[in-house]
């Protein structure tokens, strides 16, 4: 019986933390920028085989357009396969890049108007997964762009 109330228990538990998909919004990552920006969902760059380093992350804030930009920088002429997910309700943005690795002393890039903290967790040689915190609820745009590979978000406060 013990057994059996645990089950029960656990089962509730995963299922209200865990991120329900069929509520979600999944968006394909553009390759041009749109001035579209969404508050919440799923955003992907389709299913692409390419190994690639993350060589950098930089940032700018652009006051006249009111917006700060993220780039990250990859070793490739194309990003990787980009997997992210914003949580306006965690204040964060979860991105796995597929079939990266980081490269020795990328991290920290300074001061940010909306960024928090950008933590990166090199789960295996296949996966590299990153967590970005913010400051305040914002809303993005995320677009790709080759020649070198990049991934650029754009953010806005709500």
């Amino acid at each position: 019986m013990k057994v059996l109330i645990c089950l029960f228990v656990s089962l509730i538990a995963c299922q209200s933390w865990s991120q329900d998909l069929l509520t979600e919004r999944i968006r394909k990552v553009n390759t041009v920028k749109k001035n579209v920006y969404f508050d919440g969902g799923i955003f992907h760059n389709g299913n692409k085989k390419i190994d690639a380093t993350l060589k950098s992350l930089r940032h700018s804030f652009k006051e006249q357009e009111g917006y700060e930009r993220l780039v990250v920088d990859f070793g490739t002429t194309e990003a990787p396969r980009v997997y992210a997910n914003l949580n306006n309700l965690e204040k964060k943005l979860f991105i796995d890049f597929f079939s990266t690795k980081v490269q020795t002393g990328v991290g920290s890039f300074g001061t940010s108007k909306y960024v928090k903290s950008v933590n990166f967790f090199p789960i295996s040689e296949q996966s590299l997964s990153t967590e970005i915190e913010f400051k305040d609820n914002v809303s993005i745009e995320i677009f790709e762009l080759k020649n070198p590979g990049r991934i650029v978000i754009d953010l806005k406060k709500i």
